[in-house]
């Protein structure tokens, strides 16, 4: 596996991910592990809300001609409360940038993760037809559990991507400078594979 590594105030994590596009895209295939540096508790975010977003998109594909958060599917996670634990989720970007996650499931579209546990990723797109819509199932496991989530994903008629993923935080909500890039400095491993 690949080790990435997050720098304190920067998105993103060293190394970059090819920007070649990817041509017929039907998924992605991986495996992952955060490291304890990864984990941080609420009192290190002062109570911030950014706390609760998805901050690690640990992995994922873009359609090509679109923004990182938009028609995109990825692997994201975050810390809970209990010390070296994780939640990891898909996590899907429509073609306006709203995002899905396995919490906005009926099933438990989440995977509780301790650090330095490994995860294994297999990413689809499922074309639909007259019936059915284009859909992104992902499914996630351990050694010890897995999960299966499936959202609606307008797959573009091309089907060129390219990869994107360990990239850290988003907006800072709250304007305070906390929130929206790393706190300190991190690492995990990963290694994925477009299909």
């Amino acid at each position: 596996m690949t080790e990435y590594a997050f720098e304190k105030g920067k998105h993103n994590a060293k190394p970059n991910q090819s920007i070649c596009p990817r041509f017929g895209v039907r998924g992605f295939t991986g495996r992952f592990k955060l490291d304890l540096s990864c984990w941080f508790g609420k009192d290190e975010w002062k109570g911030d809300s950014d706390y609760y977003d998805w901050n690690f998109k640990v992995m994922g594909i873009s359609s090509y001609f679109s923004a990182n958060n938009r028609t995109s599917a990825i692997i994201a996670a975050r810390p809970i409360d209990e010390p070296g634990k994780f939640i990891v989720t898909g996590y899907t970007n429509d073609g306006k940038g709203r995002f899905r996650t396995g919490q906005h499931t009926e099933a438990i579209g989440v995977l509780v993760v301790e650090a330095e546990q490994e995860v294994e990723v297999d990413v689809r797109l499922s074309k639909g037809n007259f019936f059915r819509p284009d859909r992104v199932q992902y499914e996630l496991k351990t050694d010890a559990n897995s999960i299966y989530i499936e959202h609606q994903f307008r797959i573009p008629f091309h089907r060129i991507f390219r990869e994107i993923g360990s990239w850290f935080g988003g907006a800072d909500s709250n304007n305070n400078g906390i929130g929206g890039v790393p706190h300190k400095d991190m690492h995990y491993q990963a290694q994925m594979k477009v299909k």
